[in-house]
Parts: structure tokens; sequence; C-alpha cells
């Protein structure tokens, strides 16, 4: 939300008003309402909002006219909202509470969860203001809140236009940026037996939190018009990956600090001493892979140049080969050696899903 989106909001608003204003419509100011309600930030959470919206209200409007045609046709004189007597006034709250309540099973029943408020808003509406001409009401309160919908949805889609697949792009690279920063800080920690709990919670919460935020995206940029689906979430899943194996790494790398709370210590076996730098190697050109990939989300890749990724997970291979071949694990305790391939596994295989969606990446923007 932002200025942007105040001055859409508001000029969706001037609109809708002056349609009821023009065309005197009896209770027009539900167009206005559902104006305001549905201008969401971006395109998709509008065509989402608004779905929600006319579905709700045309549900609700529905049930409530039927229940009212059969208590005016067949219920005690004294079921009307300006009935004042005891009985009266029971009966049209039992009339009211039961079709919000039918309204409420029906959208639980088809899985309208968007829609479920809203419809029994409608009803209760209908039941109890405008019980005297139910289908009349339903239909203008319909018609009038599919006006709000479709002045909101133009402004949306032709006024300073906000997509949520291009937002869920920029929000997909703030993940990769705060994974391949936390790689940095989980490869150093394990290096160092030093794992800083603190530090590492706030990096893995952030990138958590941006996550979540993504998913949100992902949601409403499948409701956009002309969003390639299958494209945005083969992207997505592919991020969520990667978040996977960055927890992963963090596990390892937490498991290896034996002692939390003491000082960093380089680790200075030959074994740890002799990998530690295609280690490190690998965790840089994973942080700095992630930091491409991010820029290539929201701008289209203009180069063919691999990935660092690859080359330096080659070299991790090849010097773990040969320390084997050594046997310079063997002065190692066991505990010590499962630490270290469990560790080493995370970091190849977030290095090869980050080297996958940086080769998936090009100028064919979702």
């Amino acid at each position: 939300m932002g200025y942007t989106h105040a001055f859409k909001t508001g000029l969706a608003a001037a609109i809708a008003a002056a349609i009821f204003l023009a065309f005197n419509l009896d209770h027009g100011f539900w167009a206005v309402v559902s104006a305001v309600v549905v201008m969401q930030a971006n395109i998709g959470a509008s065509f989402k909002a608004s779905w929600a919206r006319l579905l709700g209200t045309a549900l609700g409007a529905f049930i409530g006219a039927v229940l009212a045609a059969l208590g005016n046709a067949y219920g005690p004189a004294g079921l009307n909202p300006g009935s004042t007597t005891p009985g009266g006034i029971a009966l049209s709250a039992a009339f009211a509470g039961l079709g919000v309540a039918f309204t409420g099973g029906l959208c639980v029943l088809l899985r309208l969860k968007d829609a479920y408020r809203l419809a029994g808003v409608t009803c209760a509406i209908v039941l109890l203001v405008f019980y005297a001409t139910p289908w009349e009401s339903a239909l203008e309160r319909t018609l009038d809140v599919s006006i709000g919908i479709a002045v909101a949805l133009a402004v949306t889609v032709f006024v300073l236009p906000n997509h949520a697949r291009h937002r869920l792009s920029e929000k997909l690279g703030e993940v990769l940026l705060k994974a391949g920063e936390l790689c940095s800080v989980l490869t150093r920690a394990y290096l160092t037996r030093c794992y800083d709990a603190q530090d590492v919670a706030q990096k893995r919460d952030a990138m958590k939190q941006s996550f979540r935020e993504a998913r949100q995206l992902l949601a409403e940029a499948r409701t956009e018009p002309g969003a390639d689906e299958d494209a945005l979430t083969a992207r997505f899943t592919r991020v969520e990956r990667v978040l996977e194996h960055v927890l992963s790494l963090d596990e390892a790398a937490r498991q290896s600090d034996t002692v939390p709370g003491d000082a960093p210590v380089e680790r200075d076996d030959d074994f740890h001493r002799q990998a530690a730098p295609e280690v490190e190697a690998l965790a840089l050109a994973i942080t700095t892979t992630c930091g491409r990939a991010a820029d290539a989300l929201v701008t289209p890749r203009k180069d063919n140049f691999p990935s660092p990724t690859a080359g330096a997970l080659e070299k991790v291979k090849a010097r773990l080969a040969e320390l084997r071949r050594a046997g310079a694990s063997r002065k190692l305790p066991l505990e010590d050696v499962a630490r270290f391939y469990m560790f080493i596994e995370a970091l190849k295989a977030l290095a090869r899903d980050v080297d996958a969606l940086f080769g998936q990446l090009d100028s064919a923007k979702p």
C-alpha cells in the first residue's frame, strides 16, 4: 500500500459515486463501497477480491430473497423488520439467523471461504432491511456491487497498473538474496564452530517471512489475466527447494557447534583445513549465483555465461575425492566426519538447485 494505491482508490470511488449520482441509483452507495473494498495493491489481488465480493453478494442476495419471499408467502404477518411486537422481533431475528447460518454452511460446502462473510452480510441485509421487496432489492444490490467492481478493476488495470506477478518475481528475488546471505553465514559458522543462534534466527526468520509473502503473491498472480501459471509455479517451487536446502544447511551448522556460545575457532585438523578453501569458494559461488538469479527474476538476462556454482561444485567434489584417497578423515572422530558430510551434502544440494534455477531464467518472463 502507498500513495499510488490511495490515489487509485480515490479515483475508483469518485467514478463509482459519479455513476451513482448520475443514474440516481436507489442504493448506489454500495457501488462506491465495493469500489473501495475491491481496490487492492495489485491486479491479481483486485481480481481475487472482486470474485469473492461478487460471488458473496450474489449468493447472499439470492438466499436472502428466497427466504424473505417464503416468509412473505407463508409466514405470520408480524414477520417483518418494521414489527415492534416481541413475536415479530423474535421471528425476524430467527429468520435472519437462519439465513446467515444457511448461507455460511453453503459457502463451507462449496469451499468459498473468501465469500463467506460477505454472503452472510448480504443475506442479513436483504432479510432485515428489504424484506418487503426481496427480489428487487437483491437484484439492485448485486447490480450496485457489480458496478463498483467493474470500476475498481478498470482503474486497477488501466491506471498505473501494478502486476502481482512482477511483485512475485521481486519477492522471490528477495528470498534468494537472503538465502545466499544465510548460506555464507552458515558456512562460516561451520568452519569456525561458532553458531550464533540469535543472528542466524533473525536471518532465517526474515527469509521465511519473505517466502510467506511470495506464497501470497503467487495466489494473487494466478488470477491475473495473461499470467503463465505454470511458469510462475515452477519458479516458486524451485525457490522453495532452495529455501529447504538452506534450512538443512542451518541444521547441519547448528549441530557442528558442540559448545554453543564459545568464540570462533578455525578448524586446524588436516581434513577440514585442506577442504576449507573449496568449501568457502562453493559458498561464495552460491551467494553470487543467488544474487544473479534474483536480478534475473526482475530483469531479463541478456547474457549467456554460466553461473560460477557448477565449477565450484566440481572442485569440491574433486577435493573430497582426493582427501578420501589420502585417508585424511581417518584421524577425525567418526561424529566429526558424519557432521562434515551432513553439512557438505546440504551445501552441494543447495548449489545444484541454485544452479538449476539460474539456468531456467531467460528473457521470457511470466
